[in-house]
């Protein structure tokens, strides 16, 4: 968090070194705009709050060569609750030749690869070749649609229960959802029984 917040300026890059495994998630607020650099490591982080996300993010975020790994071991919902998620993105994210998992064990808790969360503010996904978007027990991508969202595909394997689900928070049949799925290229995969 420390080098983001010092460092993660305009067209700038942030690389790791190493692996490494976080204590708490990190955010990207608005105004940062950077690449994250893998640099062929993992990016790891286990949580046990419901609710997390391992990155959130506001600004404008590349992410590219390696792999982000986020597993929830927190205590299971009695029902269908609260989501966790690998990276909550509020702002415009690019995965490139990289992987994002979601490792969490199958339970009520919601868990996504990816939540492309427009209910604060547009939100944009685009996934290009060499990306793997990965979530063995739940949804890879979430369009969470509130104001505009969307979410390309250009590339790359998206594999989860479910490869992209588009929710519309609101039943109101007098609004008009704002959300939009182009898919030019890659592999969706939805591995669910249902």
């Amino acid at each position: 968090q420390e080098a983001i917040n010092n460092f993660a300026y305009v067209d700038s890059t942030v690389t790791l070194l190493s692996d490494v495994s976080l204590s708490e998630g990190l955010v990207i607020n608005k105004g940062y705009d950077f690449t994250l650099d893998l640099n062929g490591y993992t990016l790891s982080y286990e949580s046990s709050v419901a609710g997390d996300a391992m990155i959130t993010n506001k600004g404008e975020l590349v992410i590219t060569n390696g792999t982000v790994e986020y597993k929830y071991v927190g205590a299971q919902d009695a029902s269908y609750g609260k989501g966790n998620y690998t990276i909550s993105n509020c702002g415009t994210l690019t995965v490139e030749k990289a992987t994002i998992k979601n490792t969490t064990a199958k339970m009520s808790h919601a868990s996504y690869a990816i939540d492309n969360n427009s209910s604060g503010a547009a939100s944009t996904l685009v996934i290009n070749n060499g990306a793997e978007i990965i979530n063995g027990t739940g949804v890879a991508i979430r369009q969470f649609v509130g104001q505009e969202n969307t979410v390309t595909i250009n590339g790359g394997l998206v594999q989860g229960t479910r490869a992209v689900w588009m929710q519309l928070p609101s039943s109101d049949a007098t609004k008009a959802p704002i959300a939009t799925l182009n898919v030019n290229g890659g592999t969706l995969e939805a591995t669910g029984e249902n």
